[in-house]
């Protein structure tokens, strides 16, 4: 959360420890699941701060780690990818807490 709200210059090395940690981490099930639900509403709070020169970096980071290395899910990839080519996305993912608030209350 704290890559939504930081200073531009903060972004690259706070992506580069997530990166680190999905790579080095074996035991990661329910953390990767967790950082798959939050990733999508921060890196849209990142595309919305025009921070082009980090969002170029994110890209790269995104298609060189993890999707090449299926560090997260493909369809979180998808969104992220999708978020930086400024598409629309479902509201769900870029709003999970409103998501498992549904499948809590089911």
């Amino acid at each position: 959360d704290e890559m939504a709200t930081c200073a531009p210059e903060r972004i690259t090395p706070l992506a580069s420890s997530v990166d680190m940690i999905l790579k080095k981490t074996t035991a990661v099930g329910a953390f990767k699941s967790e950082l798959a639900l939050r990733l999508p509403k921060c890196f849209k709070a990142i595309y919305d701060k025009k921070a082009e020169k980090e969002i170029g970096w994110l890209r790269q980071l995104i298609d060189r780690s993890w999707k090449s290395h299926s560090l997260l899910p493909e369809e979180t990839v998808e969104y992220l990818q999708a978020i930086f080519r400024g598409e629309a996305v479902p509201q769900h993912v870029l709003q999970p807490e409103l998501l498992q608030q549904q499948q809590q209350q089911q």
